[in-house]
């Protein structure tokens, strides 16, 4: 039982010990790494000056590698302190110096709080982002990484070609859509630092005006993107009418300064997927669904006339039927 006893008192003191000694050593430690190392611009420091408590703080390093403490009642202005290239230590002692002159005790401590975007250090990614900027490179780091970094994608964003620039490289463009929806992990490429990403606006794609009239649904005048075909400009109107007879479209085209009308079977297009009658539409082009099959095209256009709705050329489509 004393054996247990001791044994027992014995662990305890050897983890207090070990506590200790950790909490000294580990102290000792980080009080040596952190002056090793060199302040730069957009560092944050903490200086405590236990003399005067209004210039205990933290501060942020400018770009011109300097901060300032503040202004206190008496109107005592130190002015800037230039500590880029030192220590914490080294800053300490600048402190230190200065503020000598007024004050009896003038112990300072300066430690780093974080470290600034260093030069040639950093990732910087522009363009249409909700958070672009420049961020902190670190070992190992992927494009994944930084898309946490700068946030999500604008809506206008094309990320089909995402420009990366490195160094002295050619151009290199990531399609990271892929990426984004979890399906290929291919563009989550090894980040290095002072890579610039630049995600580029999409280019609108070329809208052409149609004026679609007849049995469908949402009738008159719709802005669709060049290269649009019939079945996709009648859906653009919410699809054809009920007892519309759609399979005598007609569209309605200027060519050449000549009024041409094409004849498009909707019906066939879309009950024997007959893909001749797919028209692709082009700008200005009049599409007209008959309620019926009866319905005159030199009737259609003359309706058209008398409602300004077509150029006076098609007068002579309207005269030669």
């Amino acid at each position: 039982m004393r054996k247990s006893a001791c044994f027992i008192c014995m662990a305890i003191a050897l983890i207090c010990a070990a506590a200790y000694t950790t909490s000294v050593y580990g102290a000792e430690a980080q009080s040596s790494v952190s002056n090793k190392i060199v302040l730069g611009a957009g560092d944050k420091i903490s200086v405590r000056i236990p003399i005067e408590p209004k210039y205990t703080g933290e501060y942020l390093i400018d770009e011109r590698g300097k901060f300032f403490l503040p202004i206190v009642d008496e109107g005592l202005d130190f002015g800037a302190f230039s500590v880029a290239g030192l220590t914490p230590e080294q800053a300490a002692e600048l402190i230190k110096q200065k503020i000598g002159e007024y004050y009896a005790d003038n112990s300072v401590t300066v430690e780093l709080v974080s470290l600034g975007i260093r030069p040639g250090q950093s990732v910087s990614v522009f363009g249409s982002v909700s958070m672009p900027g420049s961020f902190r490179y670190f070992e190992g780091m992927r494009f994944l990484d930084l898309l946490l970094k700068m946030g999500s994608f604008l809506d206008d964003a094309d990320v089909s070609r995402v420009a990366l620039y490195r160094g002295n490289e050619a151009i290199r463009y990531l399609d990271v859509r892929g990426l984004i929806n979890g399906t290929d992990f291919s563009s989550n490429i090894e980040v290095q630092p002072g890579d610039y990403y630049i995600i580029a606006k999409q280019i609108p794609a070329t809208k052409i005006r149609v004026v679609v009239l007849g049995s469908v649904i949402d009738p008159g005048t719709v802005y669709v993107p060049e290269g649009t075909q019939l079945l996709d400009l009648i859906a653009r109107v919410k699809g054809p009418a009920i007892k519309a007879a759609i399979g005598k479209t007609y569209i309605i085209r200027v060519v050449e300064g000549q009024a041409v009308v094409i004849h498009a079977d909707l019906k066939a297009l879309i009950d024997l997927q007959d893909l001749r009658e797919n028209v692709v539409i082009k700008d200005g082009d009049i599409v007209f669904v008959p309620e019926n099959s009866r319905v005159r095209i030199s009737s259609i256009i003359n309706s058209l006339l008398q409602l300004n709705v077509v150029d006076s050329v098609f007068g002579d489509l309207n005269n030669n039927n």
